[in-house]
């Protein structure tokens, strides 16, 4: 094996995303496999999925062209405004451009596909509703791209308080009604799709979803995390009472024992703000992380009880909860320490 690998489950994706489209009303989906799949990886992912959807939607039209260049031919959706530079590769490669702003319409090339993206609160890309009467121009004055999907982003869709949700929603059915006709709208990501009844329009957008993590507080079962990320020992050493361990020396040994080496760090994933307070697993006991989490490696103590060097060792073992219980604990989210794993860690898949 390699010095760490994150095993993938196919099924567990594909069941994951028949569970999200039940939950969304059987309507056509847009799989959302941005960010090398939230770190699953992207050209895997959409293999798996490609029976399965109707659309792709990636950020960056690289990545729309990566999924070309691997074969797949669905629709792809790419969210990040258009650059003159790269105007060509939509229409090469058949992607559809969102266009966020009016001048967009100035730099896309005849017979470009376009979804318009209205920003209704989200207040990252997009076009204010108040902007409607100039849309309409310049779509008028535009009639070489083809106008073929209309958006918005809901921000608080995973919030326990509907008001805000509400609020873009009014924003956005006015829009809906004036230039969604005989276009595919949408604007249900992950969280409006679980956790609100509005909002789902013509197709949905699951992404951290499809990977079985919920955006809710609590983990439903209809979804299952796809995800394990192993490594092994590949040192282990005794250790004298008192002596440190690590960069700062921050963990001293309590009694004379065994400690173990991880090839795992913070440049695979690892991060360092966890150092010293979470805990690994080996076949058959749990293990804590002692020291500082260091680029490349971390250490375990194994206490009175050496194991054998190539002893596995899980760091995630597909468990929402514990993922989502780190995240906590660094004030994020687990979306970020699943695309952190990083290009060293091997994604094998099953």
């Amino acid at each position: 094996m390699l010095l760490s690998e994150a095993h993938i489950s196919k099924d567990a994706i594909v069941r994951n995303l028949h569970f999200l489209r039940d939950a969304g009303g059987n309507r056509p989906t847009i799989c959302v496999v941005k960010a090398n799949a939230y770190g699953h990886g992207m050209i895997e992912t959409a293999t798996v999925l490609a029976p399965h959807t109707e659309w792709f939607a990636v950020a960056q039209i690289q990545e729309a062209v990566e999924l070309r260049d691997a074969g797949i031919q669905h629709p792809i959706l790419v969210f990040a405004p258009p650059l003159a530079r790269y105007a060509e590769l939509y229409r090469l490669h058949s992607i559809t451009a969102v266009v966020s702003d009016l001048a967009h319409f100035e730099l896309l090339l005849p017979r470009t596909d376009y979804h318009l993206h209205i920003d209704t609160g989200m207040h990252r890309t997009g076009l204010y509703p108040e902007q409607r009467s100039s849309i309409q121009r310049a779509m008028a004055a535009h009639p070489e791209l083809n106008y073929t999907g209309l958006m918005t982003h809901f921000a608080t869709a995973d919030d326990g308080d509907p008001s805000y949700f509400n609020m873009q929603l009014d924003r956005f059915e006015p829009i809906v009604d004036a230039i969604g006709a005989g276009v595919m709208v949408h604007a249900a990501n992950s969280a409006a799709i679980l956790m609100q009844t509005e909002g789902r329009f013509d197709a949905i957008r699951p992404g951290i979803s499809l990977f079985g993590i919920d955006p809710a507080p609590t983990q439903r079962p209809g979804l299952t995390p796809a995800l394990t990320w192993t490594s092994f020992l590949n040192q282990v050493k005794p250790i004298r009472k008192g002596e440190r361990v690590s960069y700062g020396g921050r963990w001293t040994a309590p009694h004379d024992g065994y400690y173990g080496v991880v090839p795992v760090g913070y440049h695979d994933g690892l991060m360092r703000p966890l150092s010293g307070s979470i805990s690994l697993l080996l076949p058959d006991r749990a293990v804590p992380q002692i020291g500082t989490i260091t680029m490349d490696a971390c250490m375990v103590w194994l206490g009175d009880q050496p194991e054998p060097i190539g002893t596995p060792v899980t760091i995630y073992d597909a468990d929402a909860v514990q993922l989502r219980a780190w995240a906590d604990q660094l004030s994020t989210i687990s979306y970020e320490l699943l695309c952190a794993i990083g290009p060293r860690v091997n994604r094998i898949w099953k």
